[in-house]
């Protein structure tokens, strides 16, 4: 339905230890099994998508993940956004 509010929250947790930088991002979502969400930092580097099951996803990605996506300093990660297929905005949160 259009214009539904969809009921959603998550936790991201940023890690480094020297040279290794862990993120991962939580999501949980009154949405059906299959929907999928498309997680970005600093609202345009794309970081992949999650497939929620049950109501949750989550995603891990590590130094060379990170640094694929443009992502070479985790401290340059302020911002972290969930968009839905439609691209509207379905959670965000910063650091």
């Amino acid at each position: 339905t259009l214009g539904a509010t969809i009921k959603a929250e998550g936790n991201a947790d940023l890690r480094s230890e020297g040279a290794e930088t862990r993120l991962k991002v939580e999501v949980e979502g009154s949405v059906p099994d299959g929907t999928v969400w498309t997680i970005f930092a600093n609202g345009n580097v794309k970081l992949g998508d999650v497939t929620l099951q049950l109501m949750e996803a989550e995603i891990h990605l590590e130094t060379a993940a990170l640094s694929q996506a443009g992502l070479t300093d985790a401290s340059s990660i302020a911002s972290i956004q969930v968009n839905d297929a439609a691209g509207n905005q379905v959670l965000s949160g910063t650091f």
